[in-house]
């Protein structure tokens, strides 16, 4: 009993201090939404753009269900129109040392049946977790494009905000302020 209970935290341990990828982070999103698409029959029939950004939501749905891409001058009977994935990745500063993650996705999707387009419904999820800096260089240098955003500088702590220009600037006045008192003796 104890050692299952050990072993449980020590698991949990390893999942909370997993840091992901961003393209993983980005699966498990497109996931998300894919779950959450209306899709009616065994194949989905889908009609969308091929990008890079949209290959996350087309390779998630393909996980449900089997999917066909629809081309725009083919008429089939029901299908999904997906508008393209809006990815963001936002990086923002928490102490020198480590920084806020948060990768988001915005979908927008139409059901075409019997010659009616739906009116447009979004669906939304984000994801957000602290990384050090050196973890997060790595991860946004081998992300892909539409994952990838620069990093912001780190935070200044209260020393290198305030103290240190105002020792320098003192330290600048006190020697004017000597070199002209004993210049003029």
């Amino acid at each position: 009993m104890y050692k299952m209970l050990l072993a449980a935290i020590l698991l949990l341990q390893v999942q909370i201090f997993a840091q992901q990828h961003n393209l993983e982070v980005a699966s498990s999103l497109a996931d998300s939404v894919a779950w959450r698409l209306p899709i009616a029959a065994d194949t989905a029939l889908v009609r969308t753009s091929q990008s890079d950004a949209q290959m996350p939501i087309l390779q998630a749905i393909a996980r449900t269900a089997p999917v066909k891409i629809v081309s725009a001058d083919a008429h089939f009977g029901d299908f999904l129109f997906l508008s393209p994935a809006v990815w963001t990745v936002d990086y923002s500063p928490i102490s020198r040392n480590e920084i806020k993650r948060t990768i988001s996705i915005s979908l927008t999707f139409q059901r075409f049946s019997q010659n009616v387009l739906s009116p447009p419904e979004t669906l939304a999820f984000s994801f957000t977790d602290t990384l050090s800096y050196a973890r997060a260089e790595q991860i946004n240098a081998s992300s892909p494009e539409f994952l990838r955003r620069q990093i912001p500088a780190p935070k200044e702590t209260l020393w290198e905000q305030y103290l240190r220009p105002a020792i320098v600037v003192a330290t600048l006045a006190a020697t004017v302020w000597l070199f002209f008192s004993v210049r003029s003796r």
